[in-house]
């Protein structure tokens, strides 16, 4: 038994909202060497936390 009665459309309907979503948030993403910078966290020293490439290394901050 599912847990909430969906129609096969609404489904659908939810899917493509959360892809749009990820497609917006994926479109600003900083790029170097045509792929996504890594996002790197920095818990001792937030101020160093930031992009960097998995290529070459250059970074960016947020």
């Amino acid at each position: 038994m599912p847990l909430i009665e969906m129609s096969e459309a609404e489904y659908q309907r939810i899917m493509a909202a959360g892809a749009a979503a990820d497609a917006e948030h994926l479109r600003n993403w900083p790029k170097c060497h045509f792929t996504r910078m890594e996002w790197h966290d920095c818990d001792s020293n937030p101020s160093y936390s930031g992009y960097q490439c998995k290529h070459c290394g250059h970074t960016k901050e947020p």
